[in-house]
């Protein structure tokens, strides 16, 4: 994970360096620890916390903009 947020971003902004490929390591996993209090609480079900998440975890539409005679294409990620 430290390799491909921090060292491949540091790696990919020097100067001559056109691609950095990322190969190996951990897959990466996201963890959601619950508390039924607090749930219990809120009036939240578990199921309310799973679709909460498979509803942000959606990339969004792209496009494109011009910027200076440059073309850069735009786009939303969801990562979790």
């Amino acid at each position: 994970m430290v390799k491909d947020f921090y060292i491949k971003n540091s790696l990919v902004a020097t100067s001559g360096v056109a691609e950095v490929a990322s190969v190996g390591g951990f897959v990466k996993e996201y963890q959601i620890d619950v508390e039924p209090e607090l749930m219990r609480q809120y009036g939240i079900t578990l199921e309310q916390i799973v679709s909460a998440v498979k509803a942000s975890n959606h990339n969004g539409g792209a496009q494109t903009v011009e910027i200076n005679k440059a073309e850069y294409f735009v786009r939303g990620l969801g990562y979790i």
